[in-house]
Formats: C-alpha cells, sequence, structure tokens
C-alpha cells in the first residue's frame, strides 16, 4: 500500500515540473525571434527564457502561498531583467 502512495507522489512531483518544461521550451525560441527583430538574439532568448520560467513556475505553484511565491517571483524576474540589459554595457565597457 505504501507503494501505491509513493507512486502517486512521484507523478504528482514529475507532473508539477511539466509547465516549467514548457514555459522554458515556448519562451525561449520566442525570445529569440523577438531578438532578431531587435537585431540583438541574446538578450531577446533570454528575456524569452525569463518569462518563460517565470509563467511556467506561475503555473505549476499550488494556491498556497500564491502571494509570497508571487512576490519571490517578481524579484527574481526584476533583478534578471536587469541582468540582462546590463550585460552588454558592461562588456562593451570593459573591452
Amino acid at each position: 500500500m505504501d507503494n501505491n502512495n509513493n507512486s502517486k507522489d512521484d507523478k504528482n512531483q514529475n507532473n508539477q515540473n511539466s509547465y516549467l518544461g514548457a514555459g522554458i521550451g515556448i519562451g525561449l525560441p520566442l525570445g529569440a525571434g523577438l531578438g532578431v527583430l531587435f537585431n540583438n538574439i541574446a538578450i531577446g532568448a533570454g528575456l524569452g527564457m525569463l518569462i518563460g520560467i517565470v509563467t511556467g513556475e506561475l503555473m505549476d505553484k499550488n494556491t498556497k502561498g500564491v502571494k509570497r511565491d508571487l512576490i519571490k517571483v517578481g524579484v527574481v524576474c526584476t533583478i534578471g531583467v536587469i541582468l540582462i540589459l546590463l550585460t552588454p554595457k558592461v562588456i562593451g565597457y570593459l573591452f
């Protein structure tokens, strides 16, 4: 009987990250496509992947603690966007 409970928990754990993978899989190509339009594929792909991670993570979350999780994801997303946007300027400054 414990094996059935363990297999259900394993299935729930495996299904929990399915939206995260889908978010990355959709966000990365869309971001790269936008990067091609703006002549900067790396930044577009990075932003697309970041948006995909955030979207997938929000879809994977349960309703418990959603407000706290949204704040965490928002802070991480903001820091990620700032780092992605500053990277070319820092590289240009160094070289």
